[in-house]
């Protein structure tokens, strides 16, 4: 069962649980006949005791769920939900068979009253390739660099953004990663999946507003262990930013000799749990932020950068190369 198909079963479950309990409203509190919110919140969080890996519930989270805002949670907490929502359907002893698939008859009625991610099931994917050597190679942190179309204004101002990106540890049988992606203000959590000669990329910011999606050469070492490719970012209304946020990208993994040894430790934590706390992405922000380089430092970028370099000089656009390197300017934003 994919991540997103968990999400679907648990929204479902949680709506089935909220028409199911009503009978326990005058106790606990519901309302249009159903038990609400943070009456479940409050049966969820007993069922689960005192359980060390128990998640805690409150009104806005379960809202949240059925809601699919809450898409950005790990996996494991993720797991933690289902647990607590299968146990609370166990200890009431309700007619429905906990298998992963849904019984037809639950969707159909419960489909009206969860958003349009929910209503549908998932497309299958092709479930990736293993990773092989790219186990070796991808974890760690990398420069993430990017064009961005269009500045804050909306104006047509191309320029250079460079981010961090951590990918996570993999054995070598596994078929996807996780993915960091950190920026000025928030860090961006998904996972990479290998498929064919492409990695492809997911990430949401940590607080649900805005999903990126890239699409990337997988690194091999006759390219430096460089990657390029194309990324997009879907921003949510109401926002004043323009919804395309970078149309290239590219990236190179960042040496250790590099890091020092609190920027070292705050990239293996991301590597090693796919997220850090407030306190390491001050940290990790660090690595990248005093990146600058103006349109009369392109010696200096080439340097530093050959093979990102020689890439950008192959860039037609109009028909014309050295366009993207002649107008550098790379910025933190």
């Amino acid at each position: 069962m994919s991540y997103l198909e968990r999400a679907r079963k648990i929204a479902y479950l949680i709506q089935y649980l909220k028409s199911e309990l009503k009978p326990l409203k005058e106790q606990l509190g519901g309302s249009r006949g159903n038990l609400s919110d943070q009456a479940l919140a409050q049966l969820l969080n007993t069922v689960q005791g005192r359980r060390h890996e128990a998640f805690s519930f409150d009104a806005k989270k379960v809202n949240d769920i059925w809601n699919a805002r809450a898409l950005n949670i790990s996996a494991v907490e993720q797991a933690q939900i289902l647990r607590a929502v299968e146990l609370l359907v166990r200890r009431h002893k309700l007619a429905i068979d906990l298998d992963d698939e849904l019984p037809p008859w639950l969707e159909e009625k419960y489909a009206s009253e969860l958003p349009d991610i929910f209503r549908a099931k998932e497309m299958r994917i092709p479930p990736g390739d293993h990773l092989g050597s790219h186990a070796v190679n991808l974890p760690g942190a990398w420069q993430l660099f990017y064009v961005r179309p269009l500045d804050n204004d909306g104006q047509p101002k191309p320029e250079i953004r460079c981010q961090l990106a951590i990918f996570g540890r993999a054995q070598p049988e596994s078929t996807a990663t996780s993915f960091l992606l950190i920026t000025r203000a928030h860090q961006w959590r998904g996972h990479a999946i290998l498929h064919d000669a492409y990695l492809y990329i997911t990430c949401t910011e940590e607080r649900g507003a805005d999903t990126s999606f890239i699409i990337v050469n997988a690194p091999k070492r006759v390219d430096d262990y460089m990657f390029a490719g194309i990324a997009m970012t879907l921003i949510q209304p109401p926002r004043r930013h323009a919804p395309l946020a970078g149309i290239l990208c590219f990236g190179q993994p960042i040496r250790s000799v590099t890091l020092t040894e609190e920027q070292e430790n705050a990239v293996h934590q991301a590597m090693e749990n796919g997220r850090v706390s407030k306190e390491q992405q001050a940290v990790l922000r660090n690595v990248v932020k005093d990146i600058s380089y103006k349109g009369e430092d392109n010696k200096q970028f080439s340097a530093d950068y050959p093979a990102l370099s020689k890439y950008m000089e192959a860039i037609e656009i109009n028909g014309e190369r050295n366009r993207l390197l002649q107008s550098l300017r790379i910025s933190w934003p």
